[in-house]
């Protein structure tokens, strides 16, 4: 019979059992290796091997959801120093001629041979290549990857330690080259893992410049770099992937809203920036702006205050010079593909103040409320960075919470019928203000409060 296996048997009795079976032909080879692919994805869903899987968002290129426009690609590429196996080619003679100044001042500090330090990476390249997408290192042997990263490694933290100690003139390392460098190094495709400084760090002979010196220099570059005013000390949880990852890191941390920040996290954007109100209609509305005194940009909170006063507070941000290529790599990094535990904390933020944001006067008042420390001259340029991002921003909403607490007091506030009144009366004291009459302002805001109790009064209790 074709295809079919036939088995004849008998039992204890005089009775035949007779079974058929269908033989299957054996899947060819491309088929199996296929099928095996589902049968590990089956085991995973299933529960099996769950701990054993490594769940780590990999060193990779930018999305392709961020270069929708060909010129913010600039923002991605390194300028000065690449570093990692994605630029590798765009590697000019000079530079290779700096990071090999670097890495030999850092041999030198070590107290070991570049031949010991380079064996300590290639020791542990089979692990440091998971941390890659497989695309961006398939050109590459594991030789090949293990001299470039020892090179790459040795030249950051020399970089980094120079940097933060002043002795980069030393190398003679011009201060033009200083500044693309140090935005360079947080560029999501210009990384290499974390752990290749590490064990080149463990590796520092005694006597040399130790570990802790390194790693204090480290966290402190990446300190000086933050996006929001330095606090004193900020642990770290958990081993950074690399230096953009502990950026990342550093602006998320331990907040004082955390609870609220894990309890909404994810929750879809209903207030959309068309609806929610913008910083001048929220002053109407008698809400106050202030800084939540925090590094952290989860410390986004509001607080009703009465029946006609809220305050809203947010954490610093500072904008600079080099803040759109810090906050368009963060962005990126969040919504890489495989980043699959993402909180979006850094999108969330600029997307929560992109919604807020509508001019330049709402720019004005977010840094007269020292919200945003504006250094790049004009908050005309502040507008414009928030409206070119805002269409690589994430509908999931981590401060829905908050936002959904504004609009029921703001519509509280428009119930009562005064609103209109407060925004006129708002724009005429800032008028008078910008002019120099305080006096009158604040005659005109006991005014404005009298009025609204009326106004309120009777809206509550009519005859």
């Amino acid at each position: 019979m074709e295809g079919r296996d036939l088995e004849i048997g008998q039992d204890s009795g005089t009775k035949l059992e007779i079974s058929i079976h269908r033989a299957y032909p054996e899947p060819a080879n491309d088929d199996q290796i296929f099928l095996k692919e589902i049968k590990e994805a089956v085991k995973y869903l299933g529960g099996e091997n769950k701990e054993s899987v490594q769940q780590i968002t990999k060193i990779q290129r930018v999305s392709l959801l961020m270069l929708r426009e060909e010129k913010y690609s600039d923002y991605f590429v390194p300028r000065e120093m690449p570093i990692g196996p994605i630029h590798a080619d765009s590697e000019k003679v000079e530079v290779k001629q700096l990071k090999l100044k670097l890495a030999a001042k850092f041999i030198m500090s070590s107290g070991q041979t570049h031949e010991y330090l380079l064996q300590v990476v290639k020791d542990v390249v089979p692990t440091l290549k998971i941390c890659f997408d497989a695309n961006v290192i398939k050109l590459f042997d594991d030789e090949q990857l293990a001299r470039m990263l020892f090179l790459d490694g040795c030249s950051v933290l020399q970089f980094i330690h120079s940097y933060v100690r002043n002795e980069l003139k030393e190398l003679q390392i011009k201060n033009t080259q200083v500044v693309s460098i140090q935005d360079d190094l947080f560029l999501l495709e210009n990384q290499i893992p974390f752990e290749v400084l590490d064990h080149l760090m463990d590796s520092m002979s005694e006597g040399a410049v130790n570990k802790d010196a390194l790693e204090q220099s480290l966290h402190q570059f990446v300190g000086m770099n933050l996006l929001a005013p330095q606090e004193s000390s900020i642990d770290n949880k958990k081993a950074p992937l690399h230096l953009l990852d502990l950026l990342q890191q550093k602006l998320l941390h331990n907040s004082k809203s955390n609870g609220d920040y894990k309890t909404h996290n994810r929750q879809f954007n209903k207030v959309s920036k068309r609806s929610f109100p913008n910083i001048q209609n929220l002053r109407a509305a008698g809400i106050k702006l202030q800084s939540s005194g925090s590094s952290c940009l989860r410390d986004v909170t509001f607080t009703c205050i009465g029946w006609f006063r809220g305050r809203l507070k947010l954490p610093q941000l500072i904008v600079d010079d080099s803040t759109e290529r810090k906050l368009w790599n963060l962005v990126a990094y969040e919504m890489c593909p495989d980043n699959h535990n993402s909180e979006y904390g850094v999108t969330s933020y600029l997307s929560f103040l992109d919604s807020l944001i509508d001019n330049e006067e709402d720019v004005s008042q977010l840094r007269s409320a020292q919200i945003l420390r504006n250094r790049l001259g004009s908050d005309a340029q502040v507008l414009k960075l928030f409206d070119e991002m805002s269409y690589t921003f994430v509908s999931d909403h981590v401060y829905q919470h908050v936002g959904d607490a504004i609009q029921k007091y703001y519509d509280k506030i428009r119930s009562t019928g005064t609103m209109n009144l407060r925004i006129q009366i708002a724009q005429i004291y800032r008028g008078l203000v910008n002019h120099g009459w305080i006096s009158v302002a604040l005659q005109l805001s006991i005014i404005l409060l009298i009025l609204t109790a009326i106004q309120t009064w009777f809206t509550i209790y009519p005859r």
